[in-house]
């Protein structure tokens, strides 16, 4: 329903600034300024639009089941066959949020976390975490984000890039879950 609503707007606005170009070229007296901020306005909400409708359950990532970092549980889980998504993440940090909410929170993301033998491993470091700085010193790492997966495939751990990507993401769990 929103979506219908969101594009029926988006069209109205675009019939509008085609009305408007139109009477200019008539003769009428349309400044041409308002003609520009129209249809910036017009393409800017059509893009919000369709963002806005991918047609995702933008409450899906509510599912996941984070578990607390735990670094020595790693290797023994892996030993099991289990995948171990691990993310270390701050709220202060600005890459960390854009991460979290234009990867980590959607639905097919989402759900290819919730298979079966993967583990989600968290570490906030919003405030002090001592478990997550000895466990980034460790690896030699000196912010966040940080995250890296662990699986019987990659049991060294496959280290992603601090900006994630959808495809690049989903791309990691696919190497991963390859024997």
């Amino acid at each position: 329903m929103m979506a219908n609503m969101s594009w029926a707007l988006t069209a109205i606005f675009s019939i509008l600034l085609c009305l408007l170009v139109w009477q200019k070229i008539r003769g009428k007296q349309i400044p041409v300024f308002a003609l520009i901020m129209l249809g910036l306005f017009t393409l800017s909400f059509g893009l919000v639009a369709n963002f806005v409708n991918r047609g995702e359950d933008y409450t899906a990532w509510q599912r996941l089941q984070w578990q607390e970092l735990q670094p020595q549980r790693i290797d023994a889980l892996v030993a099991q066959g289990k995948t171990v998504v691990i993310d270390v993440t701050a709220d202060w940090c600005f890459a960390c949020r854009k991460n979290t909410i234009e990867v980590l929170r959607r639905e097919p993301v989402v759900e290819a976390l919730e298979a079966d033998n993967i583990v989600l491993m968290l570490a906030d470091m919003t405030k002090p975490h001592p478990v997550a700085e000895q466990y980034l010193t460790q690896r030699g790492i000196a912010s966040v984000p940080y995250n890296i997966i662990f699986s019987p495939a990659h049991p060294e751990g496959m280290e992603l890039p601090a900006e994630l990507t959808f495809h690049n993401f989903m791309a990691a769990l696919a190497a991963n879950s390859q024997g």
